[in-house]
């Protein structure tokens, strides 16, 4: 795992450089009503923030979804606890009027 993560390091570094210091052609971008105008790096670059937008959001869909799952489990093992307090008192009140008979 490791060594797919660093070779995917190593490709994203090169295609940064690649952008970086090939990028100077100009090109547009057509979107139905309006056009954007600038260089090919400027586009790589946009493109590089929206996925880094991406990767943000559904980390902070995992996060909330991790926070959920333990809120949940929380909600769970109070409500075991709960019912076994019921049981101790429930034992405790029915013992207790069995020994004053």
């Amino acid at each position: 795992m490791f060594v797919a993560a660093l070779i995917i390091l190593i490709i994203a570094v090169l295609l940064v450089l690649a952008a970086v210091f090939g990028g100077g052609d100009a090109t547009t971008i057509d979107m139905g009503s309006f056009n954007v105008n600038g260089s090919a790096s400027l586009v790589f670059f946009a493109g590089m923030g929206t996925l880094l937008l991406i990767v943000l959001s559904l980390l902070l869909f995992r996060s909330a979804a991790k926070r959920a799952a333990a809120r949940r489990a929380d909600r769970k093992k109070v409500g075991e606890l709960s019912n076994q307090l019921d049981e101790y008192k429930r034992e405790e009140r029915d013992s207790g009027d069995h020994t004053e008979d």
